[in-house]
């Protein structure tokens, strides 16, 4: 809350102070006054319904702004498995096409994209689970990129790799208005891309973030 305050002359109603318009409150000799009794729209003028004696201190008392947060939370899965996803060194893009929830309309199952609708922080949870991986790779890599900053989670697999693995990521982005966020995972070496993403029930591959603050 901030103040401003003047003295009164003798029979003086009108007075000059800065204040928040719509959210000010006036007050004569630090006794706050019923709004019924003064007039203050501008932001600049208060006027008083009757004058004031010579003397009097007259305040306003501007009250901080009071912000909310947009409604910005989604949760999505890869609905079905996709097959010959990745392998050889192939990046694939984790695209979560199917939606548990999406607070504010920030995620796009269709491309695998989260967009901020506000600057802030924002917490991201990212699993993937890959099948079809063959002996000869050498490691997976999950990498999660938020607001030009990215976040990478990796495997390396002594020979022979398993058939299947799953890499997660739990991290904290700031994040401005309009930066986006989006997942993407690669298995080196092998012969191809014939490693798939795990999809369908239970949920091995997932995508969900909201803002903290």
């Amino acid at each position: 809350m901030t103040a401003a305050s003047a003295v009164a002359t003798a029979g003086q109603s009108s007075f000059a102070l800065a204040y928040r318009s719509g959210a000010a409150l006036f007050a004569v000799n630090g006794v706050i006054q019923d709004s019924a009794d003064y007039v203050a729209a501008d932001g600049a003028t208060v006027v008083f319904a009757h004058g004031l004696n010579a003397g009097d201190v007259v305040s306003a008392h501007s009250l901080a702004p009071i912000y909310e947060l947009q409604p910005a939370a989604f949760s999505a899965r890869l609905a079905s498995s996709s097959a010959n996803a990745t392998g050889a060194g192939l990046v694939a893009a984790v695209i979560c096409d199917t939606e548990f929830a999406d607070e504010g309309a920030v995620y796009d199952p269709v491309a695998g994209l989260f967009t901020a609708p506000t600057t802030g922080l924002y917490q991201f949870n990212l699993s993937v689970g890959l099948s079809g991986l063959t002996p000869a790779m050498t490691d997976i890599a999950l990498t999660l990129t938020a607001g030009g900053l990215a976040f990478v989670a990796r495997s390396a697999f002594a020979d022979p790799a398993p058939a299947a693995a799953t890499l997660r990521i739990s991290q904290l982005a700031p994040m401005a208005a309009g930066d986006v966020a989006s997942a993407a995972i690669v298995a080196s070496g092998g012969a191809g891309d014939v490693a798939s993403l795990i999809g369908g029930l239970p949920s091995e591959t997932f995508f969900s973030g909201f803002l903290v603050r």
